[in-house]
């Protein structure tokens, strides 16, 4: 890529951020897990970017072919994810003053 495309390409990018979403955007309240298809109680993030429940995305890592005592592979795009850097993530979805986060439970890891 020269110089002239490497700019093109950044201008682009900042247009998309840049932009209103649109109407078919999804609507986090509408979130569903896409190992159960229900809303989550607890969101979890793994470090590639994908979000699931957070007890869904533990029995489906340590369930996998390749899991291993401290990793497993994640569902959607099949990458390494060590259980330690699942993140759960608080969802705030109305008006109001937060609430003390509480931590989630951390799930059994398999051994």
């Amino acid at each position: 890529m020269d110089e002239n495309e490497n700019i093109e390409s950044w201008r682009q990018n900042q247009q998309r951020i840049e932009e209103k979403p649109t109407e078919s955007s999804r609507i986090l309240s509408e979130f569903t897990c896409v190992i159960c298809f229900d809303q989550p109680d607890i969101l979890a993030a793994t470090p590639c970017g994908h979000l699931y429940c957070y007890d869904c995305i533990y029995r489906a890592l340590s369930a996998g072919t390749k899991a291993t005592a401290t990793t497993g592979e994640c569902s959607v795009c099949r990458r390494k994810v060590p259980y330690k850097r699942v993140l759960p993530l608080e969802m705030k979805l109305g008006e109001g003053e937060l609430d003390e986060v509480e931590e989630a439970p951390a799930p059994e890891v398999p051994k």
